[in-house]
């Protein structure tokens, strides 16, 4: 029957006198009136009957004054009872003294009125128990107010329901506190949400626990930020994620460092990324990995800016996948640089993409090397940029494969240049495209190359390419090979020099 005001009448002495059977039957009401003095007389037994209303009905003033041995003597059962208003006006010392238990059934309301002071005072063995209900209703500012060591012993159960909100008022010290463990629960969501000078505070521990599905979170912006020793720790399953905007804020530097099993793992996707000044920052190792899947779909744009150095360690197998968009983008200075293995796996269909400008970059060992297939489709408007010296080098294989329209679109000039034994390789297809005025430019010593079956289905109309000298000069074998209708075509001076 005591009013609120009677008790607050009693003395100390009094108060502490108070049953814990009577006192765990007062109401809320009743405890309300007592003072800080009465109340810290108030016995660990005592306190430990309050129920949750009865510690709901405590001001923040009367908790302020609970001793520590009070405060952890305050039940779980009636820590629930404890509201944001009041756990906010405790001290750091009354905050420690709360047992893990405790800790363990915060609310997210409760959570919501502690300060960074009062939670930077909390021990590690506490900030361990925060469940994952209770960390979502931390605030980004609480969090900063963490200190590392609590940082990292926040559970990984808690850690993984932080937001990207909460995470991004972190500083880099406080990152660095973040077990492996944590780092491997990160969401896409969770990394797309660190800022780039969190990121790169991250130990190389950290960046190699990033999981292959957080892995796409991370935008083209964070990942330029990262050191090249950063950079070094992703696994090959972490690169064959990347995408073609994650690779676009990649600096030539970066790239330059990622290892061979890094670069051989970047996908036909991911490399469409990629500028021409990007891959021309590769090294000669790292170009000679890029996987055939991916260099088929690079662009004569991305191709323009290799080096002669580079274009040299692309396999034939890559070499072999070039299409005609591929090649024409190529420079003569950068085909000149191709090894004639290189050279020799260059399909017809690519060599059609070839202008003859860049033919003429070819050295004469290249060109011999061009196989017969690739050669045979070569047009004649390609072949006329071709140099003596070039032409010389064409073999007597390829030389047999030139059509009527190939040996047609040749000049007195370049065929003048070619050897003998090349005028001898001419097929009688290929030699019915020689026009009288071509033959006429050829030497005495290339007339007699040319083969009987050659002579045998000459036409008429290049009868006026061979003078009397040349004809003077062809075997007996050769003029036997003149048919009665080529005999019959021949002027009486022709004739004459045959005799």
């Amino acid at each position: 029957g005591f009013t609120s005001v009677q008790l607050s009448g009693l003395t100390t002495a009094q108060i502490g006198v108070i049953s814990t059977t009577a006192f765990s039957v007062l109401s809320s009401g009743q405890l309300s009136g007592l003072t800080t003095t009465q109340l810290a007389k108030i016995s660990t037994a005592d306190i430990a009957q309050l129920t949750t209303s009865q510690v709901n009905g405590l001001t923040s003033t009367q908790l302020g004054g609970l001793t520590s041995t009070q405060i952890t003597a305050i039940s779980t059962t009636a820590f629930p009872g404890l509201s944001s208003g009041q756990l906010s006006g405790l001290t750091t010392t009354q905050m420690k003294a709360f047992t893990t238990s405790d800790i363990a059934l915060l609310t997210t309301s409760q959570v919501s009125g502690l300060s960074s002071t009062q939670l930077g005072g909390l021990t590690t063995s506490q900030v361990a128990a925060i469940t994952s209900t209770a960390v979502f209703g931390l605030t980004s500012g609480q969090l900063s107010g963490f200190t590392a060591s609590q940082i990292g012993v926040i559970s990984t159960t808690a850690f993984s329901v932080l937001t990207s909100g909460q995470l991004s008022g972190l500083t880099t010290t406080q990152v660095k506190s973040f077990s492996t463990a944590d780092i491997a629960l990160l969401t896409t969501s969770q990394l797309n949400g660190l800022t780039s000078t969190q990121l790169v505070g991250f130990t190389t521990s950290q960046i190699a626990a990033i999981s292959t599905t957080a892995f796409p979170g991370l935008s083209s912006g964070q990942l330029s930020g990262l050191t090249t020793t950063q950079l070094a720790k992703f696994t090959t399953s972490d690169i064959a994620l990347l995408t073609t905007s994650q690779v676009s804020g990649l600096t030539s530097t970066q790239l330059a460092s990622l290892t061979t099993s890094q670069v051989a793992a970047i996908t036909s996707t991911a490399i469409l990324g990629f500028t021409s000044g990007q891959l021309g920052g590769l090294t000669t190792s790292q170009i000679g990995v890029i996987s055939t899947t991916a260099f088929s779909v690079l662009s004569s744009g991305q191709l323009s800016g290799l080096t002669t150095t580079q274009l040299a360690k692309f396999s034939t197998s890559d070499i072999a996948l070039l299409t005609t968009s591929q090649v024409n983008g190529l420079t003569s200075t950068q085909l000149g640089g191709l090894t004639a293995t290189q050279v020799a796996a260059i399909t017809s269909t690519a060599i059609l993409g070839f202008t003859s400008g860049q033919l003429s970059g070819f050295t004469a060992a290249e060109i011999g090397g061009i196989s017969t297939t690739a050669f045979s489709v070569i047009s004649s408007g390609q072949l006329s940029g071709l140099t003596t010296t070039q032409l010389q080098s064409i073999t007597t294989a390829n030389i047999l494969t030139m059509t009527t329209s190939q040996i047609n679109g040749l000049t007195s000039t370049q065929l003048g240049g070619m050897t003998a034994t090349q005028i001898g390789a001419i097929s009688t297809t290929g030699f019915l495209g020689l026009s009288s005025g071509q033959l006429s430019g050829l030497t005495t010593t290339q007339m007699k190359a040319l083969t009987t079956a050659d002579i045998g289905v000459m036409i008429s109309s290049q009868l006026d390419g061979f003078t009397t000298t040349d004809l003077r000069a062809l075997s007996t074998a050769q003029v036997n090979a003149f048919t009665s209708t080529i005999i019959a075509a021949m002027t009486t001076t022709q004739i004459a020099a045959l005799i």
